[in-house]
């Protein structure tokens, strides 16, 4: 009897404990469900959050599609249609129920949201180097632009400027810029950021610019490539032997651009070149050498001027001065203007000499970038070293003018000021909450001028307004 009550113990006591272990898992398997279920409701929560649609009072579109089609125009060059379609696409993606904005409400955003980077965004201090220019004239339009780069204490920027070194300070649209009206505008956006320290100014030493300069009393920078550049231009302006191989080249293009040798045709010729076309030369003729062994007879004799021994020594000239152009450029883009750079550029160029027989015109060169230093030498022995390039006006004016559409400029001259940098939701927030469309249309009735598309409107509606009175 009692080996009998021992077993039933035995057998009791294992199935409690059986059951106790699968209690444990249980509640070891409702903990994991809670714990997923809490993390499932996070991240729904935070998904929640993140496909809301951020709505902005008194507009009809989320700043999420605003800050979509913004940067596809500002960022990736893409056309008002295009980034509206974007946007639209973006609405579809995330089952919103907004119809698809329109080419002219996208171009109103990038307007609006640029005059608040150009005017209403976080106040500049500091230090910093202004650049400033005039762009090539479109119809009767001109912009002048005013970057700032900032001398920040924890950088050195011994690199070439780039978009995100930049800052607008300024741009305005006129049919022509005097030194009075340069002036004009400078002081009006150093009194818009007076809260900042303008070191020096860098342009490219046009009259009304220097002129402007010299009457504001700022210290003028003269920048290297303009300056390598009109130097190059005095040394070969009249010369024969470029005239004749740029005649070469336009017209072997013209003949053979539609034949089975149009592979062998140099690039189109720009009459605005900044270096005489020097590199698109050389670059056509050295790919052309490498190709010679591999021509047909017939294809050498069409080329057989680029054999000739005077076209060898001009070809021989013209490598010269883009290896010194070149050897300036490296440095001064990088380094600047200044004691360090300028004995670097003397070593550089005498140990060219060594190596080189150097022509008549390389040798001027070479003294004009000489003088180039000796020009600056009271700056550079007062701030140390200069930031002498004004390529980064340049490539946003570049990135401006290729943006397509209308060939004038109007007040889409806004979206330069967000070049640089992605619009955010924040920032769209902000920027339409602060910045109407009523102060865009002031700003354009106060800084641009009429274009050419414009006055064709003007004027359509008058015909039209006499046409219905009639």
């Amino acid at each position: 009897m009692q080996t009998h009550h021992n077993f039933t113990h035995s057998r009791l006591l294992a199935q409690l404990q059986h059951v106790i272990k699968l209690l444990s898992a249980l509640r070891a398997r409702l903990r994991r469900r809670d714990g997923l279920i809490k993390k499932l409701r996070t991240q729904l929560a935070s998904f929640t959050v993140r496909t809301t649609p951020t709505r902005i009072a008194h507009h009809t579109y989320p700043a999420e599609m605003i800050a979509i089609a913004v940067n596809t125009v500002v960022e990736a060059n893409g056309s008002l249609r295009c980034a509206a379609k974007v946007a639209g696409y973006l609405n579809e993606m995330m089952g919103w129920n907004y119809k698809t904005p329109s080419h002219t409400v996208v171009s109103t955003w990038v307007k609006r949201l640029g005059l608040y980077a150009l005017d209403h965004s976080a106040v500049k201090t500091g230090r910093y180097v202004a650049i400033i220019d005039e762009s090539i004239q479109i119809g009767r339009e001109k912009c002048l632009l005013l970057l700032g780069v900032k001398l920040r204490e924890d950088r050195s920027q011994f690199a070439p400027l780039n978009m995100a070194d930049a800052e607008v300070l300024g741009v305005e649209v006129q049919s022509s810029w005097t030194a009075q009206e340069v002036e004009a505008f400078v002081c009006r956006r150093l009194r818009h950021h007076h809260q900042i320290e303008l070191v020096y100014l860098i342009s490219d030493q046009g009259t009304n610019l220097l002129k402007a300069g010299n009457a504001l009393g700022q210290q003028m920078v003269a920048d290297c490539s303009h300056v390598l550049m009109n130097a190059l231009k005095k040394l070969l302006a009249d010369n024969l032997a470029l005239q004749t191989l740029t005649r070469f080249m336009g017209t072997f293009r013209r003949q053979h651009i539609l034949s089975n040798r149009s592979a062998l045709c140099p690039p189109s010729l720009r009459d605005k070149d900044r270096f005489l076309r020097l590199f698109v030369i050389l670059e056509w003729v050295e790919r052309l050498d490498q190709l010679w062994p591999d021509l047909p007879v017939a294809h050498r004799q069409l080329l057989a001027y680029l054999n000739t021994k005077s076209c060898r020594a001009f070809l021989q000239l013209l490598r010269q001065l883009r290896e010194v152009i070149v050897m300036a450029t490296a440095l001064l883009k990088t380094s600047g203007l200044s004691e360090r750079t300028q004995y670097l550029w003397t070593q550089r160029i005498q140990a060219y000499r060594s190596q080189h027989q150097l022509c008549q015109l390389t040798e001027k060169l070479a003294a004009i970038i000489d003088d180039y230093f000796a020009s600056h030498a009271r700056l550079m022995a007062r701030h140390g070293r200069l930031l002498c390039c004004s390529d980064i006006i340049e490539s946003t004016f570049g990135r401006y003018k290729n943006k397509g559409g209308m060939k004038v400029i109007s007040a889409d001259v806004l979206a330069i000021a967000l070049y640089g940098h992605k619009v955010n939701v924040n920032e769209v927030v902000t920027g339409l909450s602060t910045v109407s469309q009523k102060m865009v249309r002031q700003w354009n009735d106060n800084y641009t001028c009429e274009h050419r598309i414009s006055t064709f409107r003007t004027l359509q509606k008058k015909v039209n307004a006499r046409t219905a009175a009639a």
